[in-house]
Parts: C-alpha cells; structure tokens; sequence
C-alpha cells in the first residue's frame, strides 16, 4: 500500500509590538486562536508587553533594549532603524520557524528595526499579510499627521524640519525624516506577495494616494466580540459610579490625549441639558481630579468589559469627539450595546455611522453647539415618539452584528490566507 500522507500543517507567524493585550495584541491574538481552530500551527512575535497566549511566543529584544530604542530615537532620529541584534534575532528564528505566511501588525514604537526585517523579507516568497493600524507606513516617521495638516508625504514625499518633530534641538539637527522616507519607499515597494489591510475605508483611501498604491489593498474593519459587547442592565454600575437614575452621556479612550477631544469634553461638560451627566472612561488620577472639577464622573481605564458594557448600554448616546481615527473603537461598542452615537465629522469616524442616521449622527469638528443641539433633538424625539429609542438601539445591535462581529472579520483574513498560500 502507499504511505498515507498527513495533511500539510500551515504555520503563521504575526509580528506586532504587543502580545494579547492592547487592541492591535488582542487582535493578533484572536486571529492566531482561529487559525489554530482550523489545524495552523502559530507564533506571535512582540516586543514590548504581553499577556498570557495561546501561540508560541517570541520576544523581541528586551526591556533595556526598548529604553535605548527610545534614546536613539530622542538624540538620532532612529525609530525603527535602532534594535539591530534584537531584529537579527527575530530573522533567525523566522528561518527556523519557516512559516508559510507572515502577518504584519504594528512595528514601530522602538522594538525593532524595519529596515533590517525587511531587506530580509524581500529576499523571501512567503506571502505578506500586513494590517494598517495607522498611517506610519507611508511617511516619514508619523502615524498622524491631520492635527497638523501636513501632506508632504502624498506630493514630493516627506522632507526634513518636519513640523511632527520639534523637541531636542540635536534631533532637529540630526533629523531623519526623508532618510525614513526614502527608505520606506524603497523597501515597502520591494517586497513580493504582500497584501496591505488598511482598517478603515478612510485609510485605504490615504494609501492608494502614496507610494504603496501598486500593492493590493483591501480593507477589513475592525470587529468587537458582540457577545461580550451587548445590552446590559446599568443599575449596579450607576450605583457604582454616582449616577444614579440620571441620564448621561459617555466618552471612552484607552488614552486620553489631546487629539481625543479632552478639551472638547472639558467645554461640553457645562453645555449639555439640564440634569444630563457627562461620563468619561480611562482616565489617569490627574484627568479625573480636573473632570471633577468640571462635573464630569471620571473613570480610570477598565478591563472588566462587563462592567464597560454595562455603562455604554445605560448612556444615551456614545460620543466620540476625536479629531484623528484610523477606526473608532468606541463608537462601535457602543453601537454593540445598544446606543447610538455622536461622532466628528473627520478621519475614519463617519464611515461607521450609516448614512441614514439611523445608528447616529456626524456633527463637524469642533461644533460643540451642534453636538449639544443633536443631544436636545434626540431627548425630544425620544418624549414625542415612545418607540423611537427601542427601535434606534435595535439598529444599533443589528449594525454591530453585521458589519463589525470580530468572527466575521477575522474569517476575512483567514480567507486571505488560504488566497494567498493556494495562488502560491
């Protein structure tokens, strides 16, 4: 008889900054748990934190060797082009490892060194799958750049005085900016059998304006687990929190930095409807001190998502006054539990919220009058049409099901994969 053969058992390799934990962790993460279910063998290199994973796990590096990533960057202008003996080892275990695919995530932030791992990448004929959390990839050394208004990358390309980096008079004289530039042009357009994933419609748009345009591009939004996500009884959490039997609004960021809106939050406080209570989620001790002192219940980052869940399904209404998102994580968790949003007019936001209004509504940036003006219009109609809010939540849950269940999504990129491993 002929030797039976086992099936080929397909490895996957992810390489991110961050093991399980934060938002782009976790969804290498997940992604990793589904290939396992179908029989892939998987490994998730990072390097920086990490939680407990399913795959085998490869650190980058270490603690000492981020903190001199961090100073080359702050005297040289050299994030991303620092961790060399960390990178080279990466590449060894990659040629012992030999995957038949490898999925980029985020890997800037001074862990490892791009132009080493790519020059090695370009050599190889494994397919690429590389998801685009930000705009790093294209310019020349930002992953935002609208607060600033700045589009050199998208004309002659990114060019040094770069209005991004304006903090040590040595990195100003040393400044790398177009030497990133070109080098990133040089090697991202080099590489074979690489697929970008941009995570927003807004984003793709933005690359097929750069020099990544001749890659093939294909958006997968984010997605949220609807299970864990979905309408929930508030009473303990208003109990916990000072609510009460008020209505109220919620904002939540992992981090809240001024391109969030803080100071949009801070105005707001003082001009909603008589009654309405302004919550806001992930502060640090200083933030929730100054949220005090403008009204405002102020709750330090969470990780009880039941808890979290429980708040978005208690609020009126969602808001998301950010300026610069590449997705908006929020604003779909909250859509998730029930409750409609408010979003800017700007980045990545609107593509998340139907064109009918029917789950929320675009105000333009910066309007706070507009925002406050929507809040009225909503309790108005809420007291004039008794159905209206049910109704409106239910689209909000359906929508989440739809178009942002993190099992859809990440079924698209196994989809990908078997695309890419059987063209191969």
């Amino acid at each position: 008889y002929p030797r039976m053969q086992r099936p080929k058992i397909n490895t996957i390799l992810q390489i991110n900054a961050t093991a399980n934990i934060g938002s782009t962790g976790k969804i290498a993460e997940q992604i990793n748990q589904l290939a396992q279910s179908q029989g892939w063998k998987t490994y998730l290199a990072y390097g920086r934190s990490m939680q407990p994973s399913e795959s085998e796990l490869i650190h980058v590096g270490n603690k000492f060797q981020v903190y001199e990533h961090y100073a080359e960057n702050r005297l040289f202008d050299n994030d991303g082009l620092a961790s060399r003996m960390a990178t080279q080892r990466l590449i060894g275990k990659i040629k012992t490892i030999k995957p038949d695919l490898i999925h980029l995530h985020n890997i800037h932030d001074h862990w490892l060194n791009y132009r080493i791992l790519f020059k090695y990448l370009n050599t190889l004929d494994t397919p690429i799958v590389w998801t685009q959390h930000d705009c790093w990839a294209f310019t020349g050394g930002c992953a935002h750049f609208i607060l600033q208004g700045c589009y050199r990358w998208s004309d002659s390309g990114c060019t040094n005085n770069c209005p991004m980096k304006q903090s040590l008079w040595m990195q100003k004289l040393l400044e790398k900016t177009e030497k990133h530039y070109r080098t990133k042009k040089e090697l991202f357009t080099s590489t074979k059998n690489m697929v970008l994933v941009p995570v927003s419609h807004w984003l793709e748009d933005l690359e097929r304006k750069s020099f990544l345009k001749n890659h093939r591009i294909q958006t997968i939004h984010n997605g949220i687990d609807i299970s864990a996500f979905q309408p929930s009884n508030s009473s303990e959490v208003r109990k916990k929190y000072g609510i009460g039997n008020s209505q109220y609004v919620i904002g939540v960021s992992s981090v809240w930095l001024p391109y969030k809106g803080w100071n949009d939050y801070m105005q707001l406080s003082v001009m909603l409807p008589q009654g309405m209570k302004l919550v806001m989620v992930g502060l640090n001790k200083e933030q929730i001190k100054e949220a005090a002192r403008n009204g405002i219940i102020g709750i330090p980052r969470m990780d009880n998502t039941e808890e979290l869940a429980a708040l978005y399904s208690g609020a009126l209404l969602t808001l998301n006054l950010s300026r610069q998102e590449t997705f908006g994580l929020t604003t779909v968790e909250g859509f998730a539990c029930g409750t409609p949003g408010i979003v800017y007019n700007a980045t990545a936001s609107p593509e998340l919220v139907d064109s009918q209004r029917q789950t929320g509504w675009v105000v333009e940036q910066g309007d706070l009058t507009a925002v406050t003006n929507t809040i009225n219009d909503w309790l108005m109609k809420i007291e004039a049409e008794p159905n209206v809010e049910t109704e409106t939540r239910h689209r909000c849950r359906e929508r989440a099901k739809k178009e942002f269940n993190q099992a859809d999504r990440f079924a698209e990129y196994m989809t990908l994969y078997y695309e890419l491993l059987l063209s191969r």
